[in-house]
């Protein structure tokens, strides 16, 4: 597993994983945008992540593991359906869309 630790936010961050090499979120990190290259989760653990931007390449072997108490931030929700790409454990995608009918706002999924 990779530890991804940053006192920085980040502009674009991509995960080139392969099968079995997944990634643990070390810190609370913002980014921009989120692509997943090959097969590979992020463990989020106790630790929040914010995206201000798009998350792309998502499915069954690419998403979020929300197993522990951290979350995943999507910024500037609105009416076009925006999904969080997160599973509880690492066999368990499920998957959360939401949209907003109201003013644009930021909604996170623990």
């Amino acid at each position: 597993m990779i530890n991804i630790v940053s006192d920085y936010n980040i502009g674009n961050l991509i995960f080139i994983g392969q099968t079995g090499a997944d990634f643990m979120l070390g810190t609370n990190l913002t980014t921009y945008n989120i692509s997943f290259v090959n097969p590979g989760k992020l463990f989020l653990g106790d630790q929040s992540l914010t995206v201000n931007g798009t998350i792309s390449n998502y499915g069954p072997n690419n998403y979020f593991v929300s197993s522990g108490s951290g979350s995943i931030q999507t910024d500037s929700i609105g009416a076009i359906p925006t999904i969080f790409p997160v599973g509880a454990t690492d066999s368990s995608y499920t998957p959360v869309t939401l949209a907003n009918l109201g003013t644009a706002d930021n909604f996170w999924v623990t």
